[in-house]
């Protein structure tokens, strides 16, 4: 056994600084594998710090339009109560104005029976007008052929007056009944 150990000290010897340098090497590699774990450390704490950054900006971002959409919502609320109100307002005009045109409606139905009523009184009154004046000719032609009959004569000139007066009174209807009423 002590000859074996020489050779086994004397390869001892010789691996040593092979070891010593394997040692340093492994120095080394463990340090950077500590520096890279706590780089995978900061990396993660980094990762969530800019999740929350991003979460943070998202929901400042959300409520700019969440206030927003409330005084959009406060506006349109508005809107609709002022636009509700000339609604009511308009909607006693629009009654109003409803009564209005039933009374002038009403006015207007009076008006055009009155017209009616005046031109058939009219349309009579021509007929009798008509009439008196043949009656008048004819009464007339027969005075010219018996000149000296005083009931002739007397019936001629009550007709011929009767029918100027009937004249007169016609052309009094008729600018009435042509005449348009306003209402």
């Amino acid at each position: 056994m002590a000859a074996a150990v020489k050779p086994v000290e004397t390869a001892r010897a010789k691996a040593l600084p092979l070891r010593e340098a394997v040692r340093e090497k492994e120095q080394i590699v463990l340090a950077a594998r500590k520096t890279m774990a706590r780089s995978r450390i900061a990396l993660e704490h980094h990762k969530k710090r800019l999740r929350l950054l991003e979460a943070y900006t998202q929901r400042i971002e959300l409520e700019g339009q969440a206030a927003a959409a409330v005084e959009s919502v406060r506006n349109k609320r508005e809107a609709v109560l002022r636009s509700q109100t000339l609604v009511n307002e308009y909607a006693a005009i629009l009654a109003l104005r409803k009564e209005e045109r039933n009374t002038t409606d009403q006015a207007r139905l009076v008006a055009e029976r009155a017209m009616r009523g005046a031109q058939a009184a009219l349309e009579r009154h021509q007929k009798i007008e008509k009439s008196v004046v043949e009656a008048y000719n004819a009464t007339d032609a027969a005075r010219q052929q018996l000149p000296d009959d005083s009931t002739l004569t007397e019936a001629s000139e009550k007709l011929k007056a009767k029918a100027g007066e009937l004249r007169s009174v016609s052309v009094s209807l008729r600018s009435k009944s042509m005449s348009p009423r306003r209402i």
